[in-house]
């Protein structure tokens, strides 16, 4: 299995191998906003220089041919003093990326692929201006037809799809070929808008994909009339609704779009509370080159959505210095799926608002200031959207209250799933499962006694684009510690410089005082599918469809075979829930990876035994806690994120558990990383001060 991947990359790098050398061109011009000068290389194909040149420039632009040049020498070009370009566009493949040095500041996706909820009624407005499209189209007796003959098909691609495309798009339109566009109908129905005329003047493709409907191609006739302009498109997707919604589907495919935040296409569709599902493996590389007045207002006039560790977007002002303008300029802007919304200054550098102070939360507060924390900085919850809370806990829980309390202010709709208390974990996960498959929520929260992670629950989560965000058998009192009085940010930034150490080492050795003594090498060179992972930290959503737990922990493996030793455990160890907080150290010994032998209280080894079974119990991960606020508990998910303790996880699938060490030693390739418990690598020293100033320094 191995070589193959490897014939594989090999192969997608001689397909592209032509690719490398690269043809630029100079545009100068007016910048389109404030027709300041602005100069621009960019090395990308026709349509994209079109699209470029429309969006920067009021008009055409001068091009000069620059000479042909290899990707990894475009750099070359900025030193000549004829291309005294402010920006440099660079159209590559994902892939690629590693080939520019320095790196480029961003890479924005060609194009964002976004999915939208199909509401219930076909004519409820998700938004303001959407309802007003709605009332002109129910006002104006618009109908629609579903056409399955390939003539209708030939008459649309060549008089409505095609002029509209160019007409709208210009030279930046990238048309769909006849080909391909006759096998997206095959798979699907052609949907045609009708005014009082026989002709139709609108119409799109509806298609069926693997997992979603997909609404594309969207046409309009040359001789609209002039009451019908601006209803048309509207119309076209009001109607696809209906139809969806009539097939029983709950969510559709909107295709592709510009990730330039104010491209037409993406407005449009943000009326209808889309969700940015993924961005295409293409894209822009973007480096500012030299600051001017040309640059700084094309930057602020095109905000756009890259890439770096999720897909972000991008704003650009020189004026906001306070957290509260910053905060109302971000949520303005947010587009739901998105990890989050940035602020840059014009010149490229990250925005830090001036911060108000933080005073500690009066106790009477703190839980209110915790959970707003949760689902407005965390979850990233917004008005209209649908939230599952899932629990246990009796109705009147205080904490469970103030979730469904704290999201009705902010617009959402809340509904909680009341588990049983005696049931068990696979019975809990179904339940869950046939909720979020019958009603279709866009977030979650995890309250039940147990994570219900690697059940069906998140599994269908992540099919239908549901968030979840799992903070399981934390009461109250823990939830105000880790959630409201910690620095998430800062934490998040801790958890990657700690990952990129982990990442960039051959070995890892454990001891501590207790007689904790482990040994595991973290790389090999045998094929990938024996090698181990380096997850990142948790406690940020990366993407619309993704999962997380409790922020300030972070999960990684190496080679499991070489994972040998002695764990002496003395702080958690769940499941089994009738273990929790270990009043007597518990020696766990492990050989190629897998638990050997136990010794300490016989009622723990006998109640981990029975857990386990008699399958081996075999190194799932490790994991090292960075929460400043976690204490140890008989919580799993609050103690293995206690600051610098480490977890030993072991047992598979739904015979896993997790055992909890405090205050290890932790050397990386015979480097100190962890010294009982405290970091001391320089470059995590000065963070973790400030993570713990307002802690104890104990666990």
């Amino acid at each position: 299995m191995g070589w193959r991947s490897y014939a594989a990359g090999l192969g997608q790098a001689a397909r592209r191998a032509p690719e490398l050398r690269v043809r630029a061109v100079l545009l100068e011009g007016a910048e389109r906003s404030s027709g300041e000068p602005l100069a621009l290389i960019c090395a990308a194909a026709v349509e994209s220089k079109a699209y470029f040149s429309e969006i920067a420039f009021r008009g055409p632009p001068a091009a000069t041919a620059l000479p042909p040049t290899w990707i990894w020498d475009l750099d070359r070009l900025v030193l000549d003093d004829r291309t005294a370009a402010s920006l440099m566009v660079i159209d590559l493949h994902r892939s690629q990326l590693w080939l520019l040095r320095p790196e480029p500041d961003f890479f924005v996706p060609a194009w964002l692929l976004t999915v939208a909820p199909v509401p219930e009624d076909p004519h409820e407005a998700p938004s303001t201006s959407l309802a007003e499209d709605l009332r002109r189209v129910r006002r104006l007796g618009l109908r629609f037809e579903l056409r399955r003959d390939v003539e209708s098909f030939e008459r649309y691609h060549e008089r409505l799809y095609l002029p509209h495309l160019r007409r709208s798009q210009g030279a930046s339109a990238v048309p769909l070929s006849r080909t391909k566009h006759r096998s997206a109908f095959d798979r699907g129905e052609l949907l045609l808008v009708f005014g009082a005329e026989t002709e139709p003047i609108a119409g799109a493709v509806l298609t069926e994909g693997r997992e979603l409907p997909r609404i594309r191609s969207l046409g309009m006739a040359d001789e609209v009339p002039f009451a019908l302009q601006r209803d048309a498109g509207p119309a076209v997707y009001v109607f696809a609704m209906q139809r969806l919604r009539e097939r029983g589907f709950s969510a559709v495919s909107f295709g592709r779009s510009r990730a330039f935040l104010d491209d037409g296409v993406l407005t449009f569709k943000n009326k209808w509370s889309h969700r940015v599902e993924s961005g295409s493996a293409r894209g822009f590389a973007m480096k500012l080159l030299r600051p001017g007045r040309g640059l700084a207002r094309f930057l602020a006039a095109n905000p756009f959505v890259f890439e770096r560790q999720g897909m972000h977007a991008a704003l650009f002002s020189a004026e906001v210095h306070s957290v509260e303008a910053r905060e109302a300029l971000l949520h303005r802007r947010h587009i739901r799926g998105l990890a989050s919304v940035q602020l840059f200054s014009t010149d490229g550098r990250p925005v830090e608002a001036e911060a108000p102070r933080r005073d500690r939360v009066s106790p009477p507060d703190a839980l209110t200031h915790a959970v707003d924390v949760l689902l407005r900085q965390l979850l990233r919850l917004h008005a209209r959207e649908r939230l599952l809370v899932y629990s246990a806990r009796p109705a009147d829980d205080p904490l469970l209250r103030a979730l469904t309390l704290n999201a009705e202010e902010i617009g959402a709709r809340p509904e909680v799933l009341h588990l049983s208390s005696s049931g068990h974990r696979g019975e809990h996960g179904a339940a869950v499962a046939r909720a979020l498959r019958n009603r279709g929520y866009d977030a979650a929260i995890e309250l039940s006694p147990d994570s219900l992670y690697l059940t069906a629950a998140w599994n269908v989560a992540h099919a239908i684009g549901c968030r979840i965000y799992s903070i399981a058998g934390l009461d109250a009192e823990s939830f105000v510690r880790c959630v409201g009085e910690v620095d998430h940010v800062r934490t998040w930034a801790f958890g990657t410089a700690l990952r990129d150490r982990i990442v960039r080492s051959r070995e890892i050795r454990v001891h501590c005082a207790r007689g904790t003594d482990l040994r595991m090498r973290l790389r090999s060179l045998v094929p990938r599918v024996r090698r181990g992972f380096f997850g990142t930290p948790c406690g940020r959503l990366k993407h619309e469809r993704d999962a997380t737990f409790l922020s300030g922990q972070i999960a990684f493996r190496g080679v499991r075979s070489s994972f040998e030793g002695v764990a002496v455990v003395d702080g958690c160890l769940a499941p089994p829930d009738d273990v929790g907080r270990l009043r007597s150290p518990l020696e766990l010994r492990f050989a190629r990876g897998t638990l050997a032998d136990m010794n300490g209280s016989a009622k723990v080894i006998d109640s981990l035994r029975a857990w386990l079974g008699t399958d081996a119990a075999r190194l799932e991960h490790l994991c090292l806690g960075f929460n400043a606020g976690a204490r140890i508990s008989d919580s799993a998910l609050e103690s293995e994120r206690v600051f610098g303790a480490l977890t030993v996880g072991f047992g598979e699938g739904p015979r896993h558990t997790d055992a909890v060490i405090t205050r290890p030693t932790i050397e990386l390739d015979r480097e100190p990383l962890e010294v009982e418990g405290r970091f001391v690598l320089e470059l995590l020293r000065r963070d973790q001060r400030r993570l713990l100033s307002e802690r104890d320094s104990d666990p």
